[in-house]
């Protein structure tokens, strides 16, 4: 399989050369080919602000729900952190090991306990939230905008500082999958909170009907992301 990375550098230098011209590329040339290409995305909407939206969309929906989720989880004491925490590292250090020791940590104070199976989503959860909370198209914008002028400049531009522009994009490709991994906890802890009569814990952000709701949400939120991952593409392969 072909690294994201290389993959991300191929089809932007393939985009590029498909709008090659002659005389000097400035950023401002580029953005009227931008605007003109797009122009009939969706009426009354431009490429300048299409990724703008992408963004503010994505902010609103999905980054508003990972808030909701993690508001209307029961709140859990520091003590019962550290206990679970440290049950589940002497599982861990006993892994692949006959232990009886380890088999009874499991039966008696993990499987029966709706506080384990919270911190599990948690542990998906919540690194989820801090990477959405960094999206900001005008950030972005900047990078990308800097990498595409730097790129097509005389002066010595060094490969660390390429990298910011195709690091930005691999960075949304981890959200997009890491999106998909918090799904498929979000589901399983759903009918482990149910098996353990705590199903409220995940009714209060979804409602009665949270298990149509979660598979609805698995398809549509990581469909969002993918258009804030076009969006940059198309910005890179566009000026």
């Amino acid at each position: 399989m072909v690294k994201p990375v290389i993959f991300l550098i191929c089809l932007v230098l393939s985009l590029s050369a498909s709008h090659a011209q002659t005389g000097p590329v400035t950023a401002e040339l580029r953005a009227r080919e931008f605007q003109t290409k797009f122009r009939n995305i969706t009426p009354g909407r431009t490429q300048e602000n299409f990724c703008a939206k992408e963004y503010k969309e994505l902010r609103s929906s999905f980054l508003q729900l990972l808030y909701q989720i993690d508001a209307n989880l029961p709140a859990i004491s520091e003590s019962k952190r550290k206990r679970l925490a440290f049950i589940i590292q002497e599982r861990r250090d006993r892994r692949g090991k006959s232990d009886e020791y380890s088999r009874n940590l499991w039966a008696k104070e993990m499987l029966p306990d709706a506080d384990y199976w919270q911190l599990k989503l948690e542990s998906e959860l919540k690194p989820l939230i801090k990477k959405m909370e960094g999206l900001s198209w005008e950030d972005d914008r900047k990078i990308l905008n800097e990498y595409l002028n730097l790129l097509r400049g005389k002066k010595y531009y060094s490969t660390a500082e390429q990298s910011k522009a195709t690091n930005l994009v691999a960075y949304y490709i981890d959200i997009h999958r890491d999106s998909f991994r918090l799904f498929e906890v979000l589901s399983s802890v759903a009918d482990d909170f149910r098996r353990l009569s705590q199903a409220s814990r995940l009714e209060k952000t979804f409602g009665d009907n949270h298990f149509e709701k979660l598979a609805y949400l698995r398809g549509v939120m990581p469909l969002e992301i993918k258009y804030v991952i076009e969006c940059n593409l198309e910005f890179l392969g566009t000026f």
